[in-house]
């Protein structure tokens, strides 16, 4: 049984997490299976939270509107049945790409959780140093931060500042991550979004009951 010493919010930066799992040739890690390690290692999850950027089309065509809704909608309910609350995330265009609120969502939520439930611990799956100031309030709370993170999308300074940091991969058996995704929801490169997210759904229905 996990001990009560160990309560956490586990918060997950979904775009981060998408880019680690892009590492290891696949379309997403469930937060089912970083809640899964948790777990391994005696921490309570009390919350998951994840965000989840909502595209903005390319035009106000109905067709392109409704495939934006779409594809936001799959990949929700996919988060969903694999035991997170989904934070989500607005972006809007800017000369040379778009800009989105997710870190910003993420630490509002993840703060105003922690203060209120008061768990021990916060579980960051994240790298951005946008999350320091987070960090920081929560140590001054008496919450200590696990950081699940990969070396290559990680800032030192957010490194530095938490309890123990932790390698996702470490934690995370991904080859036979690798191995569960059935063949027919791989991505491909140069595929439909659509088809990234009937992907990213198969990889997390999987793990519902996790």
């Amino acid at each position: 049984m996990p001990q009560l010493s160990r309560t956490s919010l586990l918060a997950i930066d979904g775009a981060f997490l998408t880019n680690v799992a892009r590492q290891f040739g696949l379309p997403h890690i469930s937060p089912a299976a970083v809640r899964g390690f948790l777990g391994s290692q005696d921490f309570d999850v009390l919350e998951t939270f994840t965000t989840l950027i909502r595209e903005v089309p390319d035009s106000l065509d109905d067709r392109q509107v409704g495939e934006k809704q779409n594809l936001f909608a799959k990949r929700r309910h996919a988060l969903e049945m694999a035991g997170a609350t989904v934070i989500p995330c607005p972006s809007r265009r800017m000369e040379g790409g778009y800009k989105q609120s997710d870190d910003q969502r993420l630490v509002v939520k993840a703060l105003s959780f922690c203060l209120r439930v008061r768990p021990r611990f916060l579980c960051l799956a994240a790298g951005d140093r946008d999350y320091i100031p987070l960090v920081e309030e929560l140590r001054s709370e008496g919450v200590r931060t696990l950081l699940l993170t990969h070396r290559d999308f990680c800032s030192y300074d957010l490194e530095r500042i938490c309890w123990q940091v932790r390698q996702i991969e470490d934690g995370i058996d991904i080859d036979a991550a690798r191995a569960e995704i059935r063949p027919e929801t791989r991505a491909e490169p140069g595929g439909s979004p659509d088809a990234d997210a009937d992907a990213l759904a198969g990889a997390l229905f999987r793990d519902r009951d996790g």
